[in-house]
C-alpha cells in the first residue's frame, strides 16, 4: 500500500516539474495590444510604455495590416506611434507590440544634494566641513518636442488684390486668415482665430496694432469647462429677464462639475447696444441709415456685432447672401434676394462705436439641474468709467455741473468770443445768435441736441460741410446753446428663476431687479433707478384615450415695473400690430429699454 501512494506522488511531481505541460497559453507581460481611434488632425501617439524591442510591433485594421516606414514609424525609446497615412475617419486601429515590463523614466530634472551642515562636537572639535552641492547629470527633456499628447496644427492663407478700373484708380486689397489648433496637453485642446480684412471694415486698410485686427480668438477645452480669450461673443439665455447677446473683447470662462455650471466674463465693451425697428420702403432695398439711440447719424458700428432680422427671419451677411453693411458709414442695404417693400418688417440689433466713455461690462450665470428640479441665476453689470471719457477731458467745472444736472442733460457754455461763424443780435429784447457765413462772425457758437420741442434753435443749412443753426423761438427748435456734457452710466441686473415638474404640470418662475443709473457723477434722481419684473408660468400636458395626441394647456402671469431696464427687450418688434394698431402705438405696453428706439 505504501509504495503504490508513493508512486503516486513521484508521477505527480513528474508531471508538475516535466516542462511544455500548462492549463493554457501563457501571456508574456512584455507585449501589449492597443485599440485607438486616431483624431483627425493628430499624427503622433505615445504607446503605454516605451523601450520596445525592435520588429515585435504590428499594426492593423480591418482592412489588414500596415507596413513599417511605409504607413506608419515607431519611436521604439519613447514609444511614439507616428501615422504616415490619413486613416478613414472613426476607423480603428491596433497596435501589438513588446519591450520592457516597467520600463524607466526618461524625463528627469537636474537634482542637486545638499549635504548635512557640520556641527560642533561634544568636546569642542568640529566635524569635517561639507563639501559644496554637486549638480548631478540627468536627461532633460528636449525642448523642441511638444509634450506627451501634445500636437498643434497652424493653417491659414495670404491674399492679396489689386482693384482697377476705367472709372477709378488702382486700389489694393489684403486679408489674413489664420487658425491654430491642437492638443497642450493630454485632455486639453486649444483653438485659435486671427483674422484681418482691411475691406470692408476700414477705409485706410491699415492694421497698425492688435486693437486694429477684426478678430482674435484663442480658446483653451477641457473635459470639464473652457476658457476664451480675445474677440469672444457673450450670450446669456437662461431666463427671459436676463437677456443678453452682445460681441466684446476680453475673457470669458465654463466650469461644468456634473449637475452644476457656472459662467462668468470680464470684458470691455466694443459699443453701445442699440436696437432699431422700422418698416421697409417700396421699392428700396436700400442704403439704410443706422443711428445712435437719440436719433443721430454719423456712428461707426462694430465690425460683426449686427443682427439682421426680415419678418422674423434672421437674415445672413454677404453680397451673395441677404444684406451688406457698411460699418464706418452705418449703411445698410439688402440684395436682390429680399425684395423689400412697405411690408417689410425690418429689426436691426448691433453696437456703435463708443463716444462718450470707456466702457466695461461683467457677467456671471449659473445654472443647476437634478431631477426634476431646475434653478439658474444671473448677473450682468456694465458701467461707463467716468474718469476715462473718449472725446476730450472734463474739468472741474464740468463735474460741477454733471454733479448738479442729475438724469437730465447738463450743457456747459458753448459760445467763445472770436472768429466764428455767428453774430449776436437781439430778438424781441432776447439775445440770440444768428449765421454770418463762414469765419465771418464774431463768436464761435456750439449747439447741442435737446429733443424735439425742447429747444429754441432748429437745423436749415449745411454749408461748407458745416451744419447752420437759425434760432426759431422758444420750444419751437430741437437745438440749444452750449457744449453738451457726457455722463457716465450704470446699469446692473440680477434675475434668479426655478422650474420643476409635478406629474403633468410644469411650474416655472423668475424674478428680477435692475439698476440703471445715468449720471453716475450725479446724487439726485436717483429714486427711479430701479425697478423688478416678475413672471409665473403653469404648463400642463397629457395624453387622451379618446382623442390621438396630447392634450395641453399653458396659464402665463408678468408683471414689469416701468423702471425695469433690461439689457435686451423683451417683447417683439411690432407687437401692436397683433391688436391691429400701428406701428409705435403706446397704447400697448412695451417693456422699457434704454437701448430701444423705433424709427418712423
Amino acid at each position: 500500500m505504501r509504495s503504490r501512494r508513493g508512486l503516486l506522488a513521484a508521477l505527480g511531481l513528474l508531471l508538475v516539474a516535466r516542462p511544455g505541460v500548462a492549463a493554457g497559453p501563457q501571456h508574456d507581460p512584455a507585449c501589449f495590444t492597443v485599440s485607438l481611434v486616431p483624431t483627425p488632425g493628430v499624427a503622433v501617439t505615445r504607446m503605454p510604455r516605451g523601450f520596445l524591442r525592435t520588429g515585435s510591433d504590428s499594426v492593423w485594421t480591418r482592412s489588414g495590416p500596415w507596413r513599417r516606414e511605409l504607413d506608419y514609424t515607431l519611436d521604439r525609446l519613447h514609444g511614439d506611434l507616428r501615422l504616415l497615412r490619413t486613416p478613414v475617419p472613426g476607423e480603428t486601429l491596433w497596435v501589438r507590440a513588446c519591450g520592457l515590463v516597467s520600463p524607466p523614466p526618461l524625463e528627469y530634472q537636474p537634482l542637486v544634494y545638499q549635504p548635512v551642515r557640520a556641527t560642533p562636537a561634544g568636546d569642542g572639535a568640529t566635524t569635517t566641513p561639507a563639501p559644496s552641492p554637486v549638480a548631478r547629470p540627468a536627461t532633460a527633456r528636449d525642448p523642441a518636442t511638444a509634450p506627451f499628447g501634445g500636437a498643434l496644427e497652424v493653417t491659414g492663407n495670404k491674399t492679396l488684390a489689386v482693384d482697377f478700373g476705367s472709372s477709378q484708380d488702382a486700389a489694393l486689397r489684403q486679408s489674413l486668415d489664420l487658425s491654430l489648433s491642437g492638443r497642450i496637453a493630454p485632455g486639453v485642446e486649444l483653438t485659435g482665430v486671427l483674422t484681418d480684412r482691411d475691406t470692408p471694415l476700414s477705409a485706410s486698410g491699415a492694421t497698425q496694432d492688435l486693437q486694429s485686427i477684426d478678430r482674435v480668438l484663442l480658446e483653451l477645452r477641457a473635459r470639464d469647462g473652457r476658457a476664451s480669450f480675445g474677440d469672444i461673443p457673450l450670450a446669456i439665455s437662461g431666463g427671459e429677464f436676463a437677456r443678453l447677446e452682445r460681441r466684446v473683447q476680453g475673457v470669458a470662462g465654463e466650469w461644468r462639475p456634473g449637475a452644476f455650471e457656472l459662467r462668468a466674463a470680464a470684458a470691455g465693451s466694443q459699443g453701445e447696444y442699440m436696437r432699431l425697428a422700422f418698416a421697409g420702403v417700396d421699392g428700396r432695398q436700400g442704403p439704410y441709415l443706422l443711428t445712435d439711440r437719440d436719433g443721430t447719424p454719423g456712428i461707426t458700428v462694430v465690425a460683426g456685432s449686427e443682427q439682421v432680422t426680415l419678418d422674423g427671419v434672421r437674415m445672413t451677411r454677404g453680397e451673395g447672401a441677404d444684406y451688406a453693411i457698411d460699418y464706418e458709414r452705418a449703411r445698410l442695404t439688402f440684395s436682390n434676394r429680399r425684395v423689400i417693400s412697405s411690408a417689410s418688417r425690418i429689426v436691426v440689433e448691433y453696437q456703435y462705436a463708443l463716444t462718450r466713455f470707456r466702457r466695461g461690462l461683467t457677467t456671471a450665470s449659473t445654472a443647476w439641474q437634478r431631477g426634476a428640479w431646475a434653478l439658474h441665476a444671473e448677473a450682468i453689470a456694465e458701467r461707463d468709467d467716468g474718469g476715462r471719457p473718449i472725446a476730450g477731458t472734463l474739468d472741474a467745472a464740468d463735474r460741477v455741473l454733471l454733479a448738479a444736472a442729475g438724469d437730465s442733460l447738463a450743457l456747459a457754455p458753448g459760445v467763445q468770443a472770436g472768429v466764428g461763424d455767428y453774430d449776436s443780435v437781439r430778438v424781441a429784447g432776447t439775445l440770440v445768435y444768428a449765421f454770418a457765413g463762414l469765419d465771418s462772425g464774431a463768436f464761435a457758437v456750439r449747439f447741442a441736441r435737446v429733443g424735439t420741442a425742447q429747444g429754441d434753435y432748429a437745423d436749415s443749412a449745411v454749408i461748407g460741410g458745416r451744419t447752420v443753426f437759425r434760432y426759431v423761438g422758444p420750444g419751437a427748435g430741437a437745438w440749444r446753446v452750449g457744449r453738451a456734457l457726457p455722463a457716465p452710466e450704470s446699469h446692473r441686473l440680477f434675475a434668479f428663476g426655478a422650474r420643476t415638474r409635478l406629474g403633468a404640470f410644469a411650474l416655472e418662475s423668475e424674478g428680477a431687479l435692475s439698476t440703471l443709473d445715468r449720471n453716475t457723477l450725479s446724487a439726485r434722481d436717483g429714486a427711479d433707478d430701479a425697478g423688478g419684473a416678475l413672471r409665473v408660468k403653469l404648463e400642463g400636458e397629457t395624453r387622451t384615450e379618446r382623442l390621438p395626441g396630447r392634450v395641453g394647456m399653458s396659464a402665463a402671469w408678468r408683471s414689469v415695473d416701468r423702471r425695469f431696464a433690461p439689457f435686451s427687450r423683451l417683447e417683439r418688434a411690432f407687437v401692436e400690430e397683433d391688436w391691429g394698431l400701428r406701428p409705435g402705438n403706446r397704447s400697448v405696453r412695451v417693456s422699457p429699454s434704454s437701448f430701444t428706439r423705433s424709427a418712423p
